[in-house]
């Protein structure tokens, strides 16, 4: 099992990209039509309005993309939805060039047993709607 794994308010995986630092993202252009940047908000304002699950609020927080509007952080890793994840609960993207993770409630990337792709729940990041 992957354990328990953060995702956005639908249900969709969130990943985390071990090429990010804590104060910027490193996945733009392209990279960000395939990796979606958790925002704020629709119009990039505000922060994640809730938590819910075994989340700490103290590691929530956000940085500065490229375009200056703010993309929500746990643990001081960017967090992303991956567009090949089709519905609530996939975790396509998990390990996807050995570069992305998805994350687990401690904001860790997740690991696998051997021969285990499952994953127990998830706790989540919901924005404001906007």
């Amino acid at each position: 099992m992957l354990g328990t794994l953060i995702t956005d308010g639908n249900g969709n995986t969130l990943y985390l990209f071990t090429q990010d630092s804590a104060e910027s993202s490193a996945c733009t252009g392209e990279c960000a039509q395939n990796w979606v940047p958790l925002r704020t908000s629709d119009d990039g304002a505000g922060a994640p309005a809730e938590i819910a699950g075994d989340l700490s609020a103290d590691l929530v927080g956000s940085v500065a993309r490229d375009d200056g509007d703010p993309q929500v952080t746990y643990g001081d890793r960017p967090l992303y939805t991956y567009t090949g994840d089709a519905a609530p609960g996939d975790v396509n993207g998990q390990g996807v060039g050995d570069t992305w993770f998805a994350v687990t409630s401690e904001g860790a990337p997740a690991e696998a047993a051997a021969g285990d792709d499952g994953y127990g729940g998830s706790s989540y990041i919901r924005r404001p709607e906007g």
